[in-house]
């Protein structure tokens, strides 16, 4: 199908990506920059125009991090809650007896996105969306009730926190970056169209949203991410110890700084995977009526009144985004390296 896009986008995507703030916020703003890069030219278009009406954000990326904000928005939606007899969610109980939960959530906001006609309430669906696909490729947020989510599970310094918020932030911001848009520029970078193909090999349906929060099961129970212990065919909150029971001591891993190295690599490939699967969401969600496969660039007839309109390829459209990304990226070393100049070290002036 040919994607039509205005010269003038390449203006627009600079305009619409404001300074990075510092999963928590930082890891939300970087799923869905990855994404917002890796739409088609009609779904980003869509979402620019939805994003313009926000009242509190400039940019999509930011908006991802709005049900986090107090109130908490719909919080029973942000994780999902296994027992710790199971070994993964299953597609007939996707919320394993819950009611409500972040597979649901995705599920359900999808399809009233797809079905959506009034502008704000696309607009809140696609800040909520934005919000669960990052939630659910963090592993942390397919986890226990009882240490909800290993938040009642201590860790020592550099993170000085409790194990989930060293899954939320504190390996994102230590050894991957602290920056939202260098950091969606350097990931999406290593994506390959073999990993886009891989992650999204097919139709988003409720089972292969299943097969995400299933990914991050398996990751939160692994050995060496120390979450829980395996034990009698279940995963214990400690050796002697099955469950937190809600108060009193809490037990301690040693998060250190070999340990965030260890997962480094896990948290970039969730929050790649995480990117290109958001962005699959709101490129089927938002898609327009096919007219026709084509892979011609052709040119539209020029109007005085607005900037020539190119017809491109899909392939076409992700190579120039990655020249745009590389681009953007370049200015934003040469403007850093610029302000870095103390004024001490300038030449005097005659």
């Amino acid at each position: 199908m040919r994607s039509y896009v205005y010269a003038g986008v390449l203006v627009g995507f600079f305009a619409c990506n404001g300074p990075a703030m510092a999963w928590g916020d930082l890891g939300h703003e970087v799923v869905c920059e990855i994404a917002f890069r890796e739409l088609n030219p009609q779904a980003r278009s869509k979402v620019a125009s939805l994003i313009a009406l926000d009242p509190d954000f400039r940019a999509f990326g930011k908006s991802c991090t709005w049900p986090d904000v107090f109130p908490r928005v719909r919080p029973p939606e942000h994780f999902a809650n296994l027992s710790r007899a199971a070994k993964k969610i299953e597609v007939g109980a996707p919320c394993a007896g819950a009611t409500k939960c972040v597979v649901t959530a995705i599920d359900n906001d999808m399809r009233d996105l797809a079905a959506g006609h009034d502008e704000t309430d696309q607009l809140r669906l696609l800040k909520s969306i934005g919000h669960w696909v990052g939630d659910i490729h963090q592993p942390l947020h397919i986890s226990f009730e009882d240490d909800k989510g290993a938040n009642k599970i201590d860790v020592d310094a550099p993170c000085d926190s409790n194990l989930h918020s060293v899954w939320d932030s504190c390996i994102l911001e230590m050894k991957i970056g602290q920056h939202a848009r260098e950091i969606a520029i350097d990931l999406r970078g290593e994506i390959t169209p073999q990993k886009r193909a891989e992650w999204v090999p097919g139709d988003i349906d409720l089972a292969t949203i299943v097969g995400w929060a299933n990914e991050s099961f398996t990751i939160a129970i692994s050995p060496n991410v120390q979450y829980c212990v395996q034990k009698q065919g279940e995963c214990w909150y400690a050796t002697n110890q099955k469950t937190y029971p809600g108060s009193g001591p809490k037990k301690k891993v040693d998060a250190n700084d070999a340990y965030l190295s260890l997962h480094a690599p896990t948290v970039r490939e969730r929050l790649k995977m995480a990117g290109v699967r958001l962005a699959a969401v709101l490129n089927t969600a938002l898609a327009e009526p096919a007219s026709g496969p084509s892979s011609r660039v052709s040119m539209v007839p020029f109007d005085r009144g607005r900037a020539p309109m190119v017809a491109v390829s899909g392939d076409q459209w992700q190579a120039l985004l990655f020249r745009l990304d590389r681009l953007e990226g370049a200015l934003h070393a040469l403007t850093q390296e610029v302000r870095s100049l103390r004024p001490d070290r300038q030449p005097a002036r005659p």
